[in-house]
């Protein structure tokens, strides 16, 4: 729903900026969204059409296969009579590649010849499937490099036997599955208790196994390192030997499920689909059940992920990134797609992934035509604030937090208005007394070459924690805050840890203006960074001491991928006036280090009555579910807008104009000098007058 609203709000222009105006007068196409669980094609309603992925139908799709090389997902569209083509590389677009669409078994060229309700498949080369018909009972060869259909195998009766692929009967056949080393293709019977094996080589047929009690019916097949796994149609999953003929292979049990219907393997790991189960998808390999989440934490499981469990479905593995799957039914008359980045063990939003992010466990490899974003934050980007009184009722989860929100937010835009990209958002996250300027230079750089990420936020609020870094911690060759507090050095008085650190300057100069004061045995703290910035020196200082760190960053990322851009993101709390008086300093600061500059301070003035309540109102000002979602709205509004996200045919805006430095100054100079306003527009315009009379001067003289 808050994305609905926010989408309406985005095409009337809610911010007044004309640059989302533009994405909605841009003659866009639609094109598929890449998330955690998408349409791939078809609207859901069975009949026959090609055409966008959108508007097309099928009839009871069953078995896919995919030829990577030519860009291709070919789906056994079962009721229709017809092989059908999705075209990944362009927009999914749906197209009939073999099948006249009569009934029947004519072989020949692909458009003319027929087919009787083609259920598994399998591609066995860049340009070749063997297809299941199973209504004729017998394999077909497509192939596309010479757009022709020909019949290896089956006699059209139905049954087992072995011998000439020609002469032998077939039927009741699961599931297909090529394997390179041998150029064969096995093939399941689970009425028949059997597993067979075609040789495509010499076009004969033998029996693997058959009423084997360690397998009594196989059914799902998949390839894993090499090796064959079958579930049998009781859950039990194992592994063969390899095959001798005439004599069993050896089994390995490695797994057990529930109503196995199919299985893929993705980066080293083997997956299921399971039939009439809670968990209707599972890792094999971890025993792991990895539903895909749905957008809000409390909503049941995605509707479409059920299987009958009498009947095949078609899985197999996207090989534009890991983890990551297509999946039909003859009950969906669509083809989805759906990945597994271990979301329900990471679904707490402060879970670990083990490799570096605070966040879903996302492939290293970068899936084709996707911009990374990494977000870099405090505990207000992945935290909840949720009143006392609604606590039992709310129990919020990961894909609620601002970084999932503007994934989902920048994905489905991007989908609607032709973008041109998908976007995943990543998030690397520490508690908000871990200086956010220091502990990214010793994590976030590695995250940033390993993830290959094209775009890093620094989600900067108004306060900051970096002068007690540069107290209490050692400084490296670097001239920077070490990562970890060292609770030797930091027992060492005041005086010794000032001694050749950076931030000495800074302390002198506070304490002249009475800003530094003893805190514990030796130590001491400053005031404030409102305070600090109200005097030129120490601001001064500020901005040299904190751009160490910064330029740091940006230093590192750019050694690590050249081509990453890294933003300060500039947001206020939810608290009237929060930001306002600090946006200048973390302006300059931003421009002093080099970064780009990404300010959220107008837009919430904007809109925070608007939204309210987005934050908690208490403790640490963190926001509610619906304000992640606000939050998420305003960072997708102005990447757009300032061109740090890359959408087709939508060119960035000149930035806001600020308030001048005297606005920004004053109502400080008020709160700390108790000046009345009108004798600092009086001071204001006295400087103004001097400055003018000079130059009038200096031009006559």
């Amino acid at each position: 729903m808050r994305l609905r609203v926010a989408a309406r709000m985005v095409r009337a222009g809610a911010f007044g900026a004309t640059a989302w105006a533009g994405l909605a007068c841009h003659a866009a196409a639609l094109q598929p969204v890449s998330h955690y669980h998408d349409l791939v094609a078809g609207d859901g309603e069975p009949g026959f059409r090609d055409g966008e992925f959108q508007h097309a139908r099928f009839r009871a799709p069953a078995g896919l296969a995919v030829l990577a090389s030519r860009g291709l997902l070919v789906v056994a569209d079962r009721d229709n009579h017809r092989l059908r083509g999705i075209r990944l590389e362009d927009s999914n677009r749906v197209e009939t590649v073999a099948g006249s669409g009569k009934k029947g078994r004519a072989d020949g060229p692909a458009g003319a010849a027929e087919f009787d309700a083609p259920s598994a498949i399998v591609a066995i080369s860049d340009d070749a499937v063997l297809v299941n018909d199973e209504g004729s009972a017998l394999f077909r060869l497509v192939d596309f490099a010479k757009r022709r259909v020909e019949t290896v195998a089956g006699n059209g009766q139905r049954g087992a036997g072995e011998g000439d692929a020609r002469t032998v009967a077939l039927g009741g056949v699961w599931a297909l599955l090529f394997v390179p080393a041998e150029q064969s293709v096995y093939f399941s019977q689970p009425e028949l208790h059997a597993l067979r094996r075609l040789d495509l080589r010499s076009r004969t047929v033998a029996t693997v196994l058959s009423d084997d009690p360690r397998l009594p019916k196989p059914a799902a097949l998949a390839l894993l390192g090499g090796k064959i796994f079958v579930a049998d149609r009781n859950g039990t999953v194992v592994k063969l030997g390899a095959f001798t003929p005439g004599s069993p292979p050896s089994v390995e049990g490695v797994g057990q499920g529930e109503r196995i219907l199919s299985m893929a393997s993705s980066a080293d790991a083997l997956y299921a689909t399971q039939g009439k189960s809670e968990a209707p998808w599972v890792c094999v390999t971890t025993g792991e059940r990895g539903l895909p989440p749905a957008v809000i934490s409390d909503a049941p499981p995605v509707p479409w992920l059920a299987f009958d469990e009498d009947i095949p479905v078609g899985f197999a593995a996207d090989p534009r990134g890991d983890r990551a799957f297509f999946a039909t039914a003859p009950s969906l008359h669509a083809v989805v797609s759906l990945k597994d980045y271990r979301f329900r063990a990471l679904a707490g939003a402060r879970a670990e992934s083990g490799t570096g992010l605070v966040d879903y466990a996302y492939p290293l490899k970068k899936p084709a035509g996707t911009f990374r974003i990494l977000i870099l934050g405090d505990s207000h980007v992945n935290f909840f604030g949720i009143a006392p009184s609604r606590a039992s009722l709310l129990d919020p989860g990961r894909v609620e937090t601002m970084p999932k929100r503007l994934e989902l937010l920048l994905s489905a835009l991007s989908a609607l208005d032709d973008g041109g990209r998908r976007f995943e958002v990543l998030s690397l996250t520490r508690a908000s007394w871990d200086a956010l300027l220091v502990w990214p230079n010793y994590h976030a750089i590695d995250v940033v070459r390993k993830f290959d990420v094209d775009l890093v936020l620094l989600m900067q609020p108004p306060s900051t924690n970096t002068i007690e870094a540069y107290l209490n911690r050692p400084i490296t060759a670097k001239g920077i805050p070490a990562d970890a507090v060292d609770p030797e050095y930091l027992l060492k008085p005041h005086s010794e840890k000032i001694r050749g650190n950076p931030a000495a300057a800074l302390v002198d100069r506070a304490r002249q203006l009475g800003w530094v004061h003893p805190h514990g045995e030796g130590q001491v703290y400053l005031d404030d960074l409102r305070t600090l910035m109200t005097d030129g020196t120490t601001r001064r200082e500020l901005v040299r001491l904190f751009a160490r760190p910064l330029g740091a960053l940006r230093e590192g990322i750019r050694d690590a991928r050249s081509a990453t851009k890294i933003a300060v993101c500039y947001f206020p709390l939810s608290s009237r006036g929060s930001g306002v008086v600090e946006r200048d300093f973390w302006k300059e600061l931003s421009d002093s280090a080099g970064t780009d500059w990404l300010d959220l301070l107008d837009p919430f003035v904007v809109l925070r009555d608007t939204w309210f309540p987005f934050a908690e109102g208490w403790g640490y000002d963190h926001f509610t579910p619906q304000g992640h979602g606000f939050f998420a709205f305003v960072i997708g509004h102005e990447l757009v807008r300032s061109g740090l996200a890359p959408f087709r045919g939508v060119a960035p805006l000149p930035a806001r104009p600020r308030p001048g430095p005297a606005a920004l100054v004053a109502p400080e100079l008020r709160r700390r000098y108790d000046l009345p306003l009108a004798a600092i527009i009086a001071a204001a315009g006295v400087l103004i007058g001097f400055l003018a009379a000079r130059i009038l001067l200096r031009r006559d003289l």
